[in-house]
């Protein structure tokens, strides 16, 4: 059996069961009462027997189409009297509270549906509401089921839902509209729709234009469960100029505990006065977006720290976004914070994600993670430029990403960091102390910039304030840090841990210092990386700037840290001063071991205290284990170093190939100052002539002297065995070139051969202390002729009367030490062979 009325008035007045009778005008009041009672109402004959019908139904008369239904007596209370479903079929009419009541209240006491009406102009502060709640619709927590299809709630007001208001059942609105609505409370929800339990659901529908004082001006899920697919959350505001309450959640607000999934749903435009202009999550949830849903054009308005979250806002629920797309959002506060996403204390991941083109007044102009763990999963984070569009995310520090309290943790897994910007530091991302970023499986960072102009800003991919950063292969390509006092083009790390392994480090500039990384204190480890290596012909380069000096092209180190490189390469690097590879400072320690190949990189300083090819080492610990140090140059007008530079401390090397660099002023291989340094099994040169060290010469400040290794300062070297073999200098010293006071050891069958020097010295020139032990000195050339008893005007004090020259070695006798159990042999001077002979106390050498 089945019931069905059709309403052929659009009158309004009261009714009562007993006292109302028909006339032939058959209202909607009529009709619901009738059904809600189980009794006949004037024109609204209802049968008994209608109590075991699964079904009954409202209709209205075709030529009503587009009336108006103007409440005279109050809301509609609809509901059936018995189980079973009642559908109200209203297309095209409009029912008009003309603000005075609430438009309708709901008892789906099994199951009901609307279809087509308009509630229009409900306000649950009207004469005879009690709850206050609901301006269009309030839907009673009877535990069953309300569907909307194609239903407009508009202009609605109440204390919370001032469209509609479900207390607790499940309500489905479908191909629906609800807008213009207000939940005006002091602490007033959800502006459009408000769920307090239960379940809601919307599907395809529109909630545009909704404001809330407190939360959810576009809808506010307080409790139990949400299920959105397609359809649009836009232009809805929480907590308006003058407002009381903080206005969270601009297009959507959950409670604790809310479980919400979004199926390529859309929040767009939506603004909050304080958190979440798209999106706003409370504690213990759990929410899905998934499938394409966009935040787009959403605001955050919050000055406080910790406020923002433009697209979205995340307090404690387990998020999880798949597919998803936020873009355009922002957090414009004065300490504006996530400008797409920012996330506290919570469990997110995002996958197949892409988060661009979003901006933050402070810090995660894409995201902010404030606690918690999140996951990247084949994300993007940002998307570079193009000539269609620019993607980059915008903040003053974490333009992509900004990881701001201790114990959280970042995973980002495959994906990109592209095209992002900081206005101070960390243009792609921002590490916070005692935090963790771990990026895997080939995650590219590139096109970032971090534009920060003073010192200790920069890190133009990532900058890591103190903790902990892993990242295992990938590549970062084409960052910057490109202002004034810049620094870190890739990788700036004020302390902490920072493990980089199988990562490609290339092309990324800084003006101040390390145009690949900047390491100022704590540890860090390269592992097979390349640093540098010319993907676009160029490698890392540290530029300099007016007030910047552009140091370590490919890593430099500021303050006390320890670096160890393990294996790789450094390569194709370029520093406008020192240090065109790896730049180390006083204090602290830096380790290659495991055949690190240092190659093809640049210093250009034109002074005499500038060089460093391929390493400077400024007064710290500078030690390398085996590897190939090569194809280096100091290209200043006074440069020194081609290979090394250091300055004190201490040089240690053992089983190392250094060849085939160069210098103008001095060291085309090594250039030390002061300090220790120690050269066990060293190969200084090589085999053949094109394998030389070379310090070139050319001008009274590059007079081209010792083109293997030449000591400035006060110094003690040691040469333990290992080669000195077919070095090059303009001047003196082909090998080695010894300074006064300094102390020169060449020791346990080292092999000083095939040098050539254009001054004297051929091998070994020697004006300080000089020891050669168990050593061959052979094969060596000095063009400049003498005899062995020419004065050198500049060590008469105290004076002395003779030096002794020669094509393998030249030293003044004053500082000479002495040649004990070694062979020089085959030396030439000019274009004779002197033979000496010479014994010292206890010392038998033979010259020839």
């Amino acid at each position: 059996m089945l019931t069905t009325f059709v309403v052929n008035s659009l009158g309004d007045g009261a009714v009562d069961p007993f006292l109302t009778v028909a006339d032939g005008q058959l209202t909607l009041r009529e009709a619901i009462t009738a059904l809600r009672e189980g009794v006949s109402v004037g024109d609204a004959q209802y049968d008994p027997m209608d109590l075991l019908a699964e079904a009954d139904r409202i209709e209205f008369d075709p030529s009503l189409a587009g009336g108006t239904i103007s409440l005279v007596a109050g809301e509609l209370v609809a509901g059936r009297a018995g189980r079973g479903a009642l559908t109200i079929d209203g297309t095209g009419i409009t029912i008009d509270a003309r603000r005075a009541s609430r438009v309708m209240t709901v008892d789906p006491s099994d199951s009901m549906a609307i279809v087509g009406l308009t509630l229009a102009n409900g306000d649950a502060a009207g004469v005879g509401q009690a709850t206050g709640d609901g301006g269009g619709l309030f839907v009673n927590e009877t535990g069953g089921t309300l569907t909307l299809g194609d239903v407009e709630i508009v202009n609605g007001a109440a204390i919370n839902g001032g469209g509609l208001f479900n207390a607790g059942s499940r309500v489905r609105l479908f191909n629906s509209t609800v807008r213009n609505s207000v939940a005006d409370g002091t602490n007033g929800s959800g502006g459009g729709i408000h769920s307090a339990d239960g379940t809601l659901v919307l599907g395809n529908t529109l909630v545009t234009e909704n404001v809330a004082n407190r939360s959810g001006g576009g809808v506010e899920i307080a409790g139990g469960v949400a299920f959105i697919a397609g359809g649009e959350i836009a232009g809805n505001l929480a907590g308006p100029d003058g407002s009381a309450s903080p206005g969270n959640g601009g297009g959507l607000h959950t409670g604790d505990g809310v479980r919400l999934t979004v199926d390529a749903g859309r929040f767009t435009g939506n603004t909050a006065a304080a958190e979440g202009g798209g999106i706003w999550l409370g504690g213990g949830g759990l929410v899905l977006l998934r499938n394409g849903t966009l935040l787009s054009g959403n605001t955050a308005l919050g000055d406080e720290p910790q406020q923002g979250g433009g697209g979205l806002y995340n307090t404690g629920s387990r998020l999880s976004i798949r597919g998803g797309q936020i873009l355009d959002n922002s957090a414009p506060g004065d300490n504006g914070s996530g400008g797409g996403v920012l996330s506290q204390a919570a469990l997110i991941d995002l996958t197949d994600t892409t988060v661009a083109r979003n901006t933050a007044a402070i810090s995660g102009g894409g995201v902010e993670i404030a606690g918690g763990t999140a996951y990247f999963i084949g994300s993007r984070l940002g998307v570079g430029s193009s000539p269609m569009m620019t993607g980059e995310n915008v903040a003053m520090a974490g333009g992509g990403l900004h990881i701001g309290s201790a114990n959280s943790t970042v995973v980002i897994d495959a994906g990109s960091v592209r095209g992002n910007r900081a206005t101070r530091d960390g243009g792609g991302v921002w590490i916070g102390e005692g935090s963790r970023l771990v990026l895997r499986n080939n995650v590219l960072l590139t096109e970032n910039t971090a534009e920060g102009d003073q010192l200790g800003e920069g890190g133009g991919a990532i900058y890591n304030a103190g903790g902990r950063l892993d990242m295992f292969t990938g590549r970062l390509l084409d960052n910057a840090a490109p202002n004034a006092a810049g620094s870190g083009g890739a990788v700036l790390s004020e302390d902490g841990l920072v493990v980089l392994a199988n990562v490609t480090i290339d092309d990324n500039e800084a003006a101040r210092a390390g145009g690949g990384i900047e390491i100022v204190d704590g540890t860090m480890y390269l592992i097979r990386n390349s640093l540098g290596g010319g993907v676009n012909g160029i490698g890392n380069r540290a530029t300099g700037a007016a007030t910047t000096p552009g140091n370590g092209g490919g890593l430099h180190v500021s303050g006390a840290a320890t670096v160890v490189v393990d294996g790789g390469t450094v390569r194709n690097n370029d520093a406008a001063s020192e240090g065109g590879g790896l730049w180390n400072q006083a204090g602290s320690t830096m380790v290659l071991r495991n055949n690190v190949q240092v190659t093809a990189n640049t210093a250009r300083g034109a002074d005499a205290d500038n060089g460093g090819g391929g390493l400077f080492n400024n007064g710290g610990r500078l030690v390398v284990f085996g590897g190939r140090i090569a194809n280096n140059v100091a290209t200043g007008a006074a440069g020194s170093g081609g290979g090394i530079f250091s300055t004190g401390g201490s040089l240690e090397l053992a089983n190392v190939t250094i060849a085939r660099n160069s210098a103008p002023r001095a060291g085309g291989g090594i250039e030390i100052v002061d300090g220790l340094a120690y050269l066990a099994s060293v190969q200084l040169g090589g085999p053949s002539s094109t394998d030389a060290n070379q310090a070139t010469g050319g001008s009274m400040a590059a007079p081209g002297n010792g083109g293997g290794l030449h000591v400035s300062g006060t110094a003690r070297v040691t040469v333990d065995g290992g080669t000195v073999r077919n070095n090059r200098a303009a001047g003196q010293g082909g090998g080695l070139w010894n300074q006064r006071n300094s102390q020169m050891i060449v020791r346990n069958q080292a092999f000083v051969s095939d040098n050539a020097a254009l001054g004297e010295g051929g091998g070994i020139y020697n004006r300080g202390g000089l020891t050669v032990q168990n050593a061959v000195v052979r094969d060596n050339a000095a063009d400049t002729a003498g005899d062995g008893r020419v004065p050198d005007p500049s060590d008469m004090t105290p004076p002395i009367s003779e030096i002794f020259a020669g094509g393998g070695i030249f030293t003044t006798l004053q500082a000479f030490s002495g040649i004990t159990n070694s062979t020089l042999a085959g030396n030439t001077v000019g274009t004779g062979e002197i033979a000496n002979e010479f014994a010292g106390p206890g010392q038998t050498v033979v010259f020839s």
